[in-house]
């Protein structure tokens, strides 16, 4: 999962507390632009990797959605 947006100035530290494995994207991509898109395929692709344009679902949160929630065991 790949994080971004200018939440992040706010709550990276706590994202990353809790996953650690999160990927934080450079703050560049944080703002919905076609361009970035191609960079991030470019990226993929120069790795062999690839998806189907078919099988691609734009995911959109809101805030009730993105509350960090933290469970107390």
């Amino acid at each position: 999962v790949f994080f971004l947006g200018d939440g992040l100035t706010l709550h990276r530290r706590e994202i990353l507390n809790k996953i650690p494995q999160a990927k934080i994207a450079a703050n560049h991509f944080w703002y919905p632009k076609a361009a970035n898109l191609g960079i991030i395929a470019g990226e993929k692709l120069s790795k062999g990797k690839e998806d189907s344009l078919f099988d691609l679902v734009p995911l959109y949160l809101y805030p009730k959605e993105c509350t960090v929630q933290v469970k107390v065991k």
